[in-house]
């Protein structure tokens, strides 16, 4: 499948960092499992280490979201690309 862009709305897209905040109680281990999260062998799940993808995506993520932290897609976007698009 070709895939022309990803649009995420408050994606959880670090799901490392979600399972050490413990987000929704133990979602993200019940959706990777508990022991691959401890020994971090979940990455072929981890769309933050995924990175770069090859195709455009969009982040749309609300800054006061009180169940994904703002933080999490903060951290998904580069630098550069966090600037760019405070400009637009």
């Amino acid at each position: 499948m070709n895939l022309a862009g990803i649009v995420s709305l408050a994606g959880v897209s670090d799901l490392k960092r979600a399972w050490a905040l413990r987000l929704s109680d133990t979602v993200v281990a019940n959706f990777l499992g508990e022991v691959r999260m401890k020994f971090r062998t979940a990455s072929c799940r981890v769309p933050i280490e995924q990175l770069p993808l090859g195709i455009p995506q969009k982040l749309l993520h609300g800054t006061a979201d009180i169940n994904v932290p703002f933080e999490i897609s903060r951290g998904y976007v580069s630098p550069r690309q966090h600037e760019e698009m405070q400009r637009t």
